[in-house]
């Protein structure tokens, strides 16, 4: 029976009458009207679903326009929907993931674990959870429950929703306690209407003047929730540093440093370069406690592994020197590791000798001081596969009509080097709890669902090889200031990580970099932004706007894995300014800002299209 069943149709003749009819049943249009204009059809024989109540339903609708000139036309939006498994499953509306799609940040998602229901505790019928979804204006989009007495309780939702009242309405709706209704219902109508007090203007501006009553505020929503106390995430990064003492801390991350006559610092890099962190590289010249040195080297001899993480881990290094006047320099970069630091741009932070000599000759330092010989390694190559080549200016190949490709073609790629705001670096963590998901596969599907998992005012395109080194991919959006046009080229990409960088003109100089890592209970999925706003312009649109906008992009985008991958979108966020510090030589930017060149080309654009469907 739950495969369903197949309509009886032989007998009727109803190819003599002139009915419309395929193996699944009868074709009607929404008013039930078959093919022939007095013959109305219901229930099974119709679909969508064979329900009884969806008969009863179009049975009236049916009956109703079979008999009156005015015809009425189904309605399935508000149809409740029950499985009568062990225990039952009962829903109505959009899924999580559809409700995400169309509502984006705006949606509020209230969950319930019937493991912490008083009723479900007392009836010995602890497994199930119940879920629901509201829209911006707090309205019912979709409800499941799964567990005892979900067919019961999904009916009080589905009034809610059919007459189309905010779920906060409830609030002052008294439920029998302890019921199931009470701690379904009306939780998640006490929720929704604390949330809407929490968003008030007048309540925002009192919770910022007296911050005690947002934290009393908050814990009275998590013990309204049940939710377990906060704990605080701990980091899984490989090369964290803690100091402890008078120990090196480095002897694990094989990092060296050796002081040259005071003045001069040289940093033995490690072989993988596959983290942003760059704590223990600046720990590295400073663990003991040392006045920071005039002159940074970093010794690349043993470097042989490099992502586009390693490459914003150097960038931030860089930053953090330039600001402490320091002079930054490298040697022992091999020819592979030279073409990485060219596409990242690097070599124009850094300053690359060739040869150990002549780094020490550039520093005023005897060469006889050198005692970082023991390192060298000439014969170190990376792999280079993963890696886009280094050139001059963008090309785009033939993209789908629907994109703009405006703002890419013939650009120079531009990473955070060169961008003129201050250098923020933005961390959003997906923690996927499931042991099952390793992070190849993980980054598998972000790589292949990219584009879909984008809100609806962001649109990528990416080419038919899709996420792969040296690819480009173009962006249209809807922003508060209009639409602007741009794209990314895809700078690194492998089967655990993928990093994106920006061209000139687009709203960031920067690079975006996913990745996945496994972690004590699963794996987590990160995405990490280092950029620069490029321009004035866009550095004044992300202080007032831009940044909330950017936080509400990428945490949809792992709210869209995580409903694709089946998991709870547990997401956590960290932002840090690197360098407060403005580059005024980079004023040129604001030339070829994407914004002002879209907003200029767009009106051309739109009378073009008006001009070949009229044939002008």
């Amino acid at each position: 029976m739950a495969l369903g069943r197949q309509a009886d149709l032989e007998g009727l003749a109803l190819g003599k009458a002139g009915v419309n009819f395929t193996p699944r049943g009868i074709v009607a249009d929404k008013t039930l009207r078959t093919s022939v204009h007095n013959i109305y059809a219901c229930g099974d024989i119709v679909g969508p679903d064979q329900l009884a109540s969806m008969a009863e339903y179009q049975g009236i609708i049916a009956a109703t326009n079979a008999i009156l000139p005015v015809k009425q036309k189904v309605d399935y939006r508000n149809n409740v929907y029950v499985i009568f498994t062990e225990p039952p499953l009962a829903f109505i509306g959009l899924t999580e993931a559809q409700a995400h799609a169309k509502f984006g940040h705006k949606l509020q998602v209230y969950k319930f674990d019937y493991a912490s229901m008083r009723r479900a505790l007392i009836d010995g019928s602890t497994t199930g959870m119940g879920k629901f979804l509201c829209d911006g204006r707090g309205r019912l989009v979709g409800a499941h429950i799964l567990g005892e007495a979900a067919p019961e309780v999904i009916h009080e939702a589905q009034v809610i929703k059919a007459l189309k009242k905010p779920l906060h309405k409830l609030n002052l709706v008294t439920h029998a306690y302890p019921t199931y209704a009470q701690a379904l219902v009306g939780r998640s109508s006490q929720l929704a209407f604390l949330d809407k007090t929490g968003s008030n203007f007048l309540v925002k501006a009192a919770l910022h003047v007296y911050p005690g009553l947002a934290n009393r505020l908050n814990l009275a929503r998590d013990r309204l929730a049940e939710l377990p106390p906060p704990q605080l995430q701990s980091r899984t990064a490989k090369i964290d540093v803690v100091l402890e003492g008078d120990a090196n801390p480095l002897e694990q991350f094989q990092i060296n440093a050796v002081y040259i006559d005071g003045g001069t610092c040289v940093i033995d890099l490690p072989a993988e370069l596959m983290d942003h962190d760059e704590r223990p590289l600046v720990a590295a010249y400073s663990w003991n406690g040392s006045t920071d040195p005039r002159n940074l080297m970093l010794n690349c001899s043993r470097v042989r592994r490099v992502n586009g993480l390693g490459a914003s881990m150097l960038v931030k290094f860089s930053a953090r020197a330039k600001t402490k006047g320091q002079n930054l320099s490298a040697f022992g970069v091999c020819r592979d590791l030279r073409q990485v630091f060219k596409v990242t741009e690097l070599d124009q932070a850094i300053q690359v000798h060739e040869s150990e000599t002549a780094a020490f000759q550039a520093a005023c330092v005897p060469a006889v001081h050198s005692t970082v010989k023991r390192l060298r390694n000439p014969g170190v190559s990376l792999n280079l596969s993963s890696w886009a080549k280094p050139i001059s200016e963008l090309f785009v190949p033939e993209m789908p009509k629907a994109a703009r490709n405006l703002n890419v073609h013939g650009r120079r790629p531009m990473g955070p080097v060169h961008g003129f705001g201050r250098l923020c670096q933005k961390i959003f963590r997906l923690h996927i709890r499931d042991v099952t998901i390793s992070p190849q596969e993980a980054i598998a599907e972000f790589k292949q669902n990219f584009p879909g998992f984008q809100p609806s005012y962001n649109h990528f395109y990416a080419t038919p090889e899709g996420v792969q080194a040296g690819e480009i991919v173009l962006i249209d959006s809807i922003t508060p200031g209009g639409p602007v046009s741009t794209g990314v080229m895809v700078v690194y990409a492998d089967d655990q990580s993928f990093t994106f960088n920006t061209p000139q003109g687009h709203p960031e100089c920067g690079f975006v970099s996913f990745s996945g890592h496994k972690n004590n209970d699963g794996t987590i999925v990160q995405i990490l932004g280092l950029a620069r706003a490029s321009d004035p312009l866009y550095e004044a649109a992300f202080r007032l706007v831009g940044s909330k906008l950017q936080t509400r992009l990428w945490t949809h985008v792992l709210t869209s894995l995580a409903l694709h991958l089946g998991v709870t979108p547990d997401i956590t966020f960290d932002e840090e300014i690197v360098d407060k510090s403005l580059r005024w030589p980079q004023l040129a930017n604001l030339y070829y800002n994407a914004q002002i060149r879209t907003l200029i080309k767009e009106p051309k654009r739109w009378f073009s299209r008006v001009g070949d469907r009229t044939g002008g």
